[in-house]
């Protein structure tokens, strides 16, 4: 007997993150890349994020392996990666202020 095994993300309870992603994963390229470059110059302004970020999260976010559906999209990847390891206030911040700016870039 097979079962569907669902398994949870880290991310599936955050519905503001998951609207976040919806609205960049809708944007085109060029887009995407001046969303992605706007959240991690946001993300290094904060200090917390300066010491939570080593080099094992840049080497994750830039890598070229494919394990979830997003990885595809080198923006998605980078920003999840980055955003996964901030304190969970942070990254609340940070996903306003990026929605904020994505809702900018409409206008």
């Amino acid at each position: 007997m097979c079962k569907n095994i669902f398994h949870k993300r880290w991310y599936d309870d955050n519905k503001e993150l998951q609207e976040c992603i919806e609205m960049l994963a809708d944007k085109d390229i060029s887009l995407q890349k001046r969303i992605s470059t706007f959240l991690v110059e946001h993300i290094l302004n904060y200090p917390i994020c300066q010491e939570v970020l080593t080099e094992e999260i840049y080497s994750k976010a830039y890598s070229s392996d494919y394990r979830r559906v997003y990885d595809n999209k080198e923006s998605c990847r980078i920003i999840l990666e980055f955003l996964k390891v901030l304190p969970d206030d942070v990254r609340s911040e940070i996903i306003k202020n990026t929605k904020d700016f994505i809702n900018g870039l409409d206008h």
